[in-house]
């Protein structure tokens, strides 16, 4: 049976003989038993003997869940009945906060409905198991019953259809991390962060002269989009003089190259408007992305690119694309005394091919790149612009912490506030 990928690739085969143990390793997680609506942890005899039931049972079909690197996932198991099937899913713990869980369920079931005549799937999920719910759900399935803490609920197979053509509408959310080119010691857990699917890509900020183990990144051929230096390395693109503005941005593109990176984010940052378009039209053969700035620099003075008309007239120099940086944004609005959401609505207009995100107050103009859990920004009106956006690559600008597992944190939460909205 084929897969199509939404937000992860995923291939169903059928459980072999050699799966039985990680399935009951899977089955005894902790987190599993909790959700389980069986109780207890499961004795190995006992395994054993459902395991050889089950794939001797015609009406039974079980499934192991691989990734691309053809990891195993999860298990996903129907019995079918009549006209309709039962169905349960379990994701291996270490994949779990990953992506998968949606996705798995949503190809399972369109391949059941296409290979066995069934009109509808059932499922039976504890109603404290909130994120289950959120998944089934989104999938299409509706509830239909209760009997004490647990919830019944059925998706129909024309109702498949209907999400299957929402799904290929919509591309998949995109996200990276953004680190600069002096934090080499975490390129190897950034590796491993890719490997395990964790992240899509690398946002690179390029610090002069501060190239030290990139092999690792070319070699594992991580997707790389790489930042020009800027304010807090002492380039002002609108300020310096145009010989060195220059220099640095082709020293700065020599980089990327070396990464088989073909684009270089830009800060307008402060300075002089019409210094930065000389620049820009000096420059106008590159690929270059503006990004937006907020109005009120971290040394109080007004920073360039802040207004939507001022992006404009920056992007339309050259065929530059842009970059939306929501803190940013929001920061712009607050300081201009305008409603963010609507400021956010217009800069989306402008067709971003990267966006930025973090967490801030709402009350203050400045700069701040705090945890998304931080401060009051409406997240799911940011995601929700995410979702408009045509090219949804989102980079992660949060605080770096106990090496990269705060950016990870951060993405969870991201992800279950995208399931959420």
């Amino acid at each position: 049976m084929d897969s199509k990928m939404y937000e992860k690739k995923i291939y169903l085969r059928l459980v072999e003989e050699e799966d039985k143990e990680e399935i009951l390793s899977w089955r005894n997680n902790p987190i599993t038993i909790k959700n389980s609506t069986t109780i207890g942890k499961v004795k190995s005899s006992e395994h054993n003997v459902w395991f050889n039931k089950k794939i001797k049972d015609t009406s039974t079909h079980l499934f192991i869940i691989n990734n691309e690197s053809f990891e195993k996932i999860g298990i996903i198991f129907f019995n079918k009945q009549d006209n309709q099937a039962t169905i349960s899913i379990n994701i291996n713990p270490y994949f779990r906060g990953q992506g998968y869980g949606f996705t798995s369920l949503f190809e399972a079931v369109k391949q059941y409905f296409n290979n066995f005549s069934v009109n509808s799937i059932v499922a039976e999920i504890k109603e404290n198991n909130s994120l289950s719910l959120k998944i089934f759900k989104r999938v299409g399935f509706k509830e239909e019953t209760k009997e004490g803490n647990l919830l019944t609920l059925r998706l129909l197979k024309d109702e498949i259809n209907k999400m299957e053509d929402k799904n290929l509408k919509s591309d998949p959310i995109k996200v990276g991390m953004k680190l600069w080119s002096i934090n080499f010691d975490l390129y190897p857990d950034l590796v491993n962060y890719y490997r395990e699917g964790k992240i899509d890509y690398l946002e690179l900020l390029y610090i002069p002269g501060q190239e030290k183990n990139i092999e690792i990144l070319i070699e594992n051929k991580i997707p790389i989009i790489v930042h020009s230096p800027s304010f807090g390395q002492k380039v002002l693109f609108a300020q310096d003089s145009l010989e060195k503005s220059n220099a640095i941005i082709q020293q700065t593109f020599d980089f990327a190259q070396k990464l088989n990176a073909n684009k270089v984010i830009v800060h307008p940052d402060i300075g002089e408007k019409e210094i930065f378009l000389t620049f820009l039209k000096e420059n106008c053969d590159k690929k270059m992305i503006i990004e937006n700035m907020p109005k009120i620099a971290v040394n109080d003075l007004i920073c360039l690119g802040y207004s939507i008309d001022e992006m404009k007239e920056f992007l339309n120099v050259g065929n530059f694309a842009f970059c939306l940086d929501f803190g940013h944004a929001i920061k712009s609005a607050i300081s201009q005394n305008i409603d963010y959401r609507v400021f956010l609505k217009k800069m989306i207009d402008l067709e971003p091919e990267i966006l930025h995100i973090c967490g801030g107050h709402s009350n203050i103009g400045k700069d701040e790149h705090l945890n998304l859990d931080e401060g009051d920004f409406d997240l799911k009106y940011i995601i929700e612009m995410i979702k408009l956006s045509t090219v949804k690559r989102v980079t992660f600008e949060v605080p770096k912490s106990n090496g990269l597992k705060n950016y990870f944190r951060n993405i969870e939460y991201f992800r279950q506030m995208c399931l959420d909205s």
